[in-house]
């Protein structure tokens, strides 16, 4: 049933800290989290805190959530880069270890009422992740199928962080289901004190999408992964929003673009280390092409693994009317590459990525090929107007897979010089074997050995003489 059928909603939260904090975030976070319970509004909700969890006491709590009807995982304290949670290892409040969306989104993501929820039906609709750099967290997460995630992008200040709590949670004991209206509230908090800072706050949910606009786009460092085309186009573009955006299975992405100079290349690179590039047997590159030639329209191009993003399609430094960068969305990448794990075209070029694997199963050849596709599009994101100055983190990530790339090939060639080598020494060692072997019986009887052979043309031609009278003999 339902989680309203369920009993009395309830909430999960943890918090963290790492060793290296001078500060005690986590607890000031819990803090402000206990003393909700104590406001007169506080209602339709029981709470429970985990303060320094380690990730099996994390795991099992998450796992065993929809029991205690739990709706809402909360998470403030210590976070890193990446969307990265700090846990404690062993329990003893020493020894961290950070864990990325790869090991926790599928944890949540299987507790909620989600696609990806167990058997049986997971019970979280919202996960609050009210700590620095969780957006790519809150990414994987509306990947995977939670219903809403709240995050932020980049570095939040404590003080902001609470006072987004404090809000958040007071308009949803109010109305316990309407997460957006709770956001907003916080957001609007938040606004008040600082409205640079509430730029960075994101709301990715299946119904709305509240996410970095443009100028935050162009500012945003280190742990970004976001899509920032160039100045012209996304002044053309108008709206709100970013590089997030519902794709056509309802799934949240860190997009790229598909129909410009840098998503060409990369399609290419893809093809040659054997990526088939279709989607449900449709062509992508043939879906771009009837998209632009006005074959299909922006519905029908979704059948080609495409959708249309918000931003102008522009051909040099004309805008094509009417059209609209192709983004590849999540559902697509995963037919493509076969790997339902992929939540993001960023996450392509990780270590051991979809990429990585790809060409340890191609040949040297097609990872050569493939190198140098992926290095076209790197040239091309450097360029004047590339569109790549707000997310550094994204090109490192490229750069470092195609340097892992070239080191098979090197590898490659190293072993097929080393093959080369032995074939021409056994070669020239049978070559060897054969000359400085007794020609014949006579040479037996003679005892002639390889020192024999290299005898003057004299001695040659005594030995001639007695091999034709020793031939005659035995006839």
């Amino acid at each position: 049933g339902t989680s309203s059928s369920r009993g009395t909603r309830r909430i999960y939260a943890f918090f963290t800290k790492h060793v290296q904090d001078s500060i005690n975030v986590h607890g000031e976070a819990q803090t402000v989290m206990q003393n909700l319970k104590l406001k007169r509004w506080w209602k339709n909700f029981e709470l429970d805190c985990f303060p320094m969890p380690t990730f099996d006491s994390f795991n099992d709590l998450i796992r065993d959530s929809a029991e205690q009807n739990v709706v809402v995982a909360y998470f403030a304290g210590h976070s890193g880069e990446g969307g990265a949670l700090c846990f404690n290892t062993f329990g003893n409040n020493v020894e961290m270890e950070m864990l990325g969306p790869d090991q926790v989104a599928l944890v949540i993501a299987r507790a909620s009422n989600g696609a990806l929820a167990r058997a049986g039906g997971g019970t979280i609709e919202c996960v609050v992740l009210n700590a620095c750099h969780t957006r790519a967290l809150g990414v994987a997460l509306r990947a995977k199928g939670v219903a809403h995630v709240v995050c932020w992008h980049g570095t939040v200040l404590d003080s902001h962080a609470m006072r987004f709590a404090e809000e958040f949670f007071q308009e949803l004991a109010t109305s316990p289901t309407e997460y957006k209206e709770a956001f907003e509230a916080g957001q609007r908090a938040v606004s008040r004190l600082d409205p640079r800072a509430v730029r960075r706050l994101c709301f990715l949910s299946a119904t709305s999408l509240v996410d970095l606009d443009d100028e935050a786009l162009d500012s945003a460092h280190g742990s970004g992964n976001e899509t920032v085309m160039p100045q012209h186009a996304a002044r053309q573009s108008g709206g709100e929003g970013g590089a997030v955006a519902s794709s056509g299975d309802g799934n949240a992405d860190i997009v790229r673009m598909a129909n410009n100079v840098k998503g060409r290349a990369e399609l290419k690179g893809f093809r040659s280390l054997g990526v088939p590039l279709k989607f449900h047997g449709n062509s992508i590159e043939e879906g771009i092409r009837m998209y632009e030639a006005s074959e299909i329209d922006g519905r029908r191009v979704q059948e080609y693994g495409l959708e249309e993003s918000r931003y102008d399609l522009w051909h040099n430094s004309t805008k094509v009317a009417g059209k609209k960068l192709l983004r590849i969305h999540t559902a697509a990448l995963q037919y493509m590459f076969g790997d339902v794990t992929i939540t993001s075209y960023a996450s392509l070029w990780k270590v051991g990525g979809a990429v990585d694997k790809k060409a340890q199963q191609a040949d040297s050849i097609a990872r050569h090929s493939a190198v140098g596709h992926f290095r076209d599009s790197l040239n091309a994101r450097q360029q004047p107007g590339g569109g790549d100055g707000g997310h550094q983190h994204m090109l490192d990530e490229m750069w470092h897979c195609i340097e892992r790339l070239e080191r098979l090939v090197h590898d490659d060639r190293r072993l097929q010089t080393l093959k080369q080598n032995k074939k021409q020494k056994e070669a020239q060692d049978k070559k060897q074997s054969k000359t400085n072997s007794p020609a014949n019986s006579y040479d037996v009887l003679c005892g002639r050995g390889s020192d024999d052979s290299e005898r003057g043309g004299e001695d040659a031609d005594a030995d001639d003489d007695m091999v034709g009278s020793f031939q005659k003999l035995g006839k």
